[in-house]
């Protein structure tokens, strides 16, 4: 008869072969995120899973989990793949980003369930632990950490990446929120899009490894719109909170009573935006198309 020990062995390889095989898996049932749903996150985890979607562009409603999957889960996925990998997560700020890396952080300390099918990967106290910058047991040093952090305003030079998650680049600061402007400046945008045309030179091959655009619509003219307008090899992910009846998409968490009631704080134009990823025109729009000039 085999060992209580053998069978607990055999339990955590045959766990760990099926979250290697499968990244929906391993974000819900390793990481514990139970929110995700197959009919709205697996085409995604699906999506990024495959490698030759190198190019990805996420536009899905706020609070629907993108970045959890995009910015935390799959970087980790990627880690458990290969040791040597190394991901640089970008957002508005560096602060933002940063608190990605304590999610990431969280996962490697307090996650049993991962810190027992992944023993190998733990850190050591040789192993960079901290703030903005995180390192697996890796067999060599690398230019670069597993997992970084920097906001588009942050310099990144002489690393090199695996994987880089621009996630909402372009978002509001809390000193841009009024009753009538709750959108990003036209500065924001111009950076993050100054940021995203440089980022691919910042990975290790650029024929293979990936880019992942993560947002939600602020206005017409955005970086999601600029990224599906000019660089045709992205690969787009794209969900709005209701189908073309207006019902809800994704009734476990937003239901008609949620979608109601955030039509009603929100306003139309926002609403559009964030939920449905549609941006409407607006009379008074925060942006106007002829602001925008192209070279």
């Amino acid at each position: 008869m085999a060992s209580t020990l053998d069978m607990s062995k055999r339990f955590l390889q045959e766990v760990r072969e099926h979250a290697d095989n499968s990244f929906y898996f391993f974000a819900r049932g390793i990481l514990g995120f139970d929110w995700l749903v197959p009919h709205i996150h697996k085409d995604l985890c699906d999506t990024l899973q495959d490698r030759d979607n190198n190019k990805v562009r996420v536009l899905f409603p706020r609070g629907w989990l993108k970045s959890t999957i995009c910015s935390v889960s799959y970087p980790i996925w990627r880690a458990t793949q290969d040791a040597t990998f190394r991901a640089l997560l970008v957002q508005n700020t560096f602060t933002n980003a940063c608190n990605k890396l304590a999610v990431i952080r969280g996962t490697f300390e307090r996650n049993d369930l991962f810190r027992a099918l992944y023993p190998e990967l733990l850190p050591d106290k040789h192993c960079t632990w901290k703030t903005e910058a995180l390192c697996v047991s890796r067999p060599r040093e690398l230019d670069a950490c597993t997992f970084e952090a920097a906001g588009i305003g942050t310099q990144v030079t002489s690393r090199h990446y695996n994987l880089i998650v621009e996630d909402d680049t372009v978002a509001p600061d809390v000193s841009d929120l009024q009753e009538s402007n709750v959108c990003p400046t036209k500065e924001d945008v111009k950076q993050a899009i100054g940021w995203h045309r440089l980022a691919t030179p910042l990975l290790v091959n650029m024929g293979t490894d990936q880019i992942i655009v993560v947002g939600t619509r602020w206005f017409e003219e955005d970086l999601l719109s600029w990224v599906d307008r000019e660089e045709k090899q992205y690969q787009s992910v794209s969900l709005s909170a209701e189908d073309d009846e207006g019902n809800p998409v994704y009734p476990e968490r937003f239901g008609k009573e949620v979608l109601d009631s955030l039509r009603a704080s929100l306003g139309p134009y926002m609403y559009s935006c964030l939920m449905l990823n549609k941006p409407l025109r607006s009379d008074d729009m925060t942006f106007v198309e002829d602001w925008f000039k192209y070279y």
